[in-house]
């Protein structure tokens, strides 16, 4: 799997505008942040890493990872002695394994189970954090456009099915919009209440009468478009400078 330098440096600005310190030693920190809770973010550590079908180093290889490739981490397991965490696949419907001594956080513990940072989590496990996770989830889009930006030709693509709209670049998920149907971001639809939104995510860094916005670190915004007190569209974009 190709590395995604937007992504990596997406992770990068939102760890350190949070105060959280990445898993790059010794620059960023004395010592990588733990798994504590599930989701959250890990990178890989090495190359040719296998992705497995079970926790075991006999099982079905699905895959490869290599060095600062972006997976989310769903669990942690012990097996004989071992560690192993379970990832969303990045690529395919389903999950696999990975061996624990290739995968480091991102989020030191106490960012980990923080609401936003569990609606980002869960906004790429929905739609898919890679352009080909997110036809695997949903199959072939009604529209698709693919163009070279920046001065460091990155590939950017962007899908439109009946329920939703994404954007990626550098094959890193940098926009969703649902602007009907019952998909969720998080657990929020639709037709929810603007009071719903501010229980599950809390105060929002921007609060207007026809909007709710919140931010993770400096370049991360979700928004929740309102009409008569409920949601009526829902927006997530990450803002690149390329």
């Amino acid at each position: 799997m190709k590395t995604s330098k937007i992504l990596f440096l997406a992770l990068l600005i939102v760890a350190v505008g949070s105060s959280t310190c990445l898993s790059l030693r010794p620059a960023f920190a004395d010592r990588a942040p733990d798994f504590v809770d599930f989701p959250t973010y890990a990178h890989c550590t090495g190359n040719n890493v296998r992705l497995r079908e079970d926790p075991d180093t006999g099982s079905k290889i699905l895959g490869k990872l290599n060095e600062f490739d972006v997976v989310i981490v769903l669990n942690k397991l012990v097996v004989d002695g071992d560690t192993w965490y379970e990832v969303d696949h990045p690529t395919k419907k389903g999950n696999a394994f990975v061996f624990g001594k290739y995968l480091e956080a991102f989020y030191e513990e106490n960012k980990q189970s923080e609401p936003l940072h569990k609606l980002l989590m869960n906004l790429y496990l929905t739609y898919g954090y890679t352009p080909e996770k997110a036809v695997a989830l949903y199959g072939r889009p009604r529209k698709r456009e693919r163009e070279v930006v920046g001065a460091d030709s990155f590939e950017k693509i962007t899908m439109e099915w009946n329920t939703h709209n994404v954007e990626y670049l550098d094959k890193s998920l940098t926009s969703v919009e649902v602007l009907k149907g019952n998909k969720p971001f998080g657990n929020i639809r639709i037709g929810d209440s603007a009071e719903k939104v501010e229980r599950a995510f809390g105060k929002p860094y921007e609060k207007e009468e026809d909007t709710l916005t919140y931010q993770e670190g400096e370049m991360t915004y979700i928004t929740f478009a309102l009409k008569d007190g409920k949601v009526r569209s829902m927006y997530y974009q990450y803002y690149y400078d390329i």
